[in-house]
């Protein structure tokens, strides 16, 4: 059995594995690389992107060395993301329809379906931030008791900190010299970036008019805007006026600087937070509204599958289900939220009393809470429940 280390300082709440690894590290006054070697016996792990794709001796290892469960260390991963929030972590060819193509705001999204058949492509993941430098916000790290890099940092469903009102730039945890000058936001983008923070990390969103909608919902509909606005345009395409007048509005000329194809997760930093500022700007009256009226992709799914040459995402896979359901019980263990909306989802249309009795026995037996009380006569009164 191995011998725990003498000192691991814990993992902090929203921490990515790899500023977790950079902490371990630095406990010892050594580098991340020579650390793995001597602690873990693991021969230098590529630090950027062990967040993405960790290997399974390191998680092991780590959990080994530290006493800290897999589980809590794969939730500093993408992984804890899956299949809420992005449908998963191996590219495959249907995924771009199926992801960017359900929802929209100016046209019906079966319109513009069209495969992204790269096979690097995953939604919010870009290359910069999987092997690149890492990004943060300065104000964070300067005030952090603790410095520490958030997971949601490491996708580019955000362009700024909500919290501070600033542009993400390059940034880590583990660099000790001066942080450049933080870059004011604009109040769109912020805005625009606190609903995406509650999303990925609380798991759902409250709009400004109190609705609440499901994490999932408004990253899905957030990336199909971001394909509205993105996608090239023929001049008699009837979406394309609105779209330009969004751009001008944001004082950016039509897809500026987007390339020909205009596949966000293929841009540049600069390029992706321009990108965000227009759908933002695009959004503001969906939000208002409390989401209504959203245009839903009338794209024959079912229909179209047959003539597919792989099962679309939709149809899930089912040899991927049990590290899906694994997944998304490690989540609900640590997140009351998820823990409420796996609940709740169970029990969407519950049958009896004891359905919901056998529900719950199920969730605690996998250690998941069990939270917030269910409108089915004879079910058992949790209304005092502190959360």
């Amino acid at each position: 059995m191995a011998t725990m280390l003498p000192i691991h300082p814990q993992p902090l709440p929203q921490e990515a594995l790899s500023s977790w690894l950079w902490r371990l590290a630095d406990a010892y006054d050594m580098g991340v690389g020579d650390f793995a070697e001597a602690a873990l016996g693991i021969n230098g792990p590529d630090i950027e992107l062990v967040d993405f794709w960790p290997s399974a001796l390191l998680i092991q290892k780590l959990a080994e060395r530290t006493g800290v469960a897999v589980g809590r260390i794969r939730a500093m991963t993408m992984a804890a993301y899956v299949p809420y929030l992005v449908d998963s972590l191996a590219p495959r060819g249907d995924i771009f329809p199926a992801y960017c193509c359900q929802f929209g705001i100016f046209e019906n999204p079966a319109l513009r379906v069209r495969p992204v058949r790269a096979a690097w492509w995953l939604p919010w993941i870009s290359g910069d931030l999987a092997h690149g430098k890492m990004i943060g916000c300065i104000e964070c790290l300067r005030s952090d008791r603790q410095r520490f890099g958030r997971l949601h940092w490491r996708a580019n469903w955000m362009a700024s900190c909500p919290k501070h009102g600033v542009l993400l730039q390059a940034a880590s945890p583990s660099e000790q010299s001066d942080y450049p000058v933080s870059r004011e936001a604009a109040a769109e983008l912020a805005a625009l970036d606190g609903l995406t923070l509650q999303a990925v990390t609380e798991g759902r969103v409250q709009l400004p008019g109190g609705r609440i909608v499901h994490g999932g919902l408004w990253l899905r509909v957030l990336r199909g805007v971001i394909d509205e606005i993105c996608r090239p345009r023929r001049m008699k395409d009837s979406a394309r006026p609105p779209v330009e007048a969004v751009w001008d509005v944001a004082g950016l000329p039509y897809r500026h600087a987007l390339g020909r194809w205009g596949i966000y997760e293929k841009l540049g930093r600069f390029e992706r937070a321009n990108v965000l500022k227009v759908a933002a700007l695009a959004m503001q009256p969906l939000i208002r509204a409390g989401f209504k009226p959203l245009k839903i992709s009338t794209r024959p799914w079912e229909a179209e599958a047959s003539c597919a040459a792989s099962p679309p995402v939709l149809a899930r896979d089912f040899e991927l289900m049990p590290i899906e359901i694994e997944n998304i019980t490690m989540l609900a263990r640590e997140n009351y939220d998820v823990a409420i909306d796996l609940r709740r989802m169970l029990n969407h249309q519950p049958r009896s009393a004891r359905f919901v009795a056998q529900t719950d026995e199920t969730l605690e037996s996998l250690g998941i809470p069990v939270l917030a009380p269910l409108l089915v006569a004879g079910t058992l009164d949790r209304a005092g429940h502190p959360y």
